[in-house]
């Protein structure tokens, strides 16, 4: 067998323990930058987040923050909904939107690279260490699914 697992067993949700795992090297980080777009890997990291913050007894805090690129219009509607399930749960919120001259060619490359800058700005002002990201990833226990591997560490 090629490392695969039975899709009965890919279609539960994320355990406790699974999110301690995910969400571990966090814990001794007073403060943790989300980057959420209000997309659905995105969202489901601040979903899990939460969740792991609210078992621990010295939580973390956490902060999510959205980048409205200000490509298509419907962007600022999104960070809205964004802000408002974050306030739900109990986390905080900025909407950053880059502005700006927008480049002709390279737009995707442009606008990753306004994200990270504007995400490591926000970092900076609340002091946090790290900044967790979804991204497209490969688990054994999911083969298909989007994992919560994107991590950006700041030096002391």
């Amino acid at each position: 067998m090629d490392g695969a697992v039975p899709k009965a067993v890919a279609h539960e949700p994320i355990s406790d323990r699974e999110a301690e795992l995910l969400f571990g090297l966090y814990l001794h980080f007073p403060v943790t930058v989300l980057a959420v777009s209000g997309g659905p890997d995105s969202t489901a990291l601040m979903w899990l987040a939460a969740r792991w913050r609210d078992e621990l007894e010295k939580p973390p805090r956490l902060v999510a923050v959205t980048i409205d690129h200000g490509l298509r219009k419907e962007a600022a509607r999104e960070a809205r909904a964004v802000a408002r399930l974050a306030k739900t749960l109990n986390i905080e919120h900025i909407t950053l939107r880059w502005t700006g001259r927008k480049p002709n060619t390279g737009i995707q490359e442009a606008a990753r690279n306004a994200r990270y800058r504007l995400l490591a700005q926000v970092a900076g002002k609340v002091g946090a260490k790290r900044i967790a990201t979804p991204i497209r990833s490969t688990i054994r226990r999911r083969p298909s699914y989007s994992a919560w591997r994107g991590v950006v560490e700041f030096p002391d």
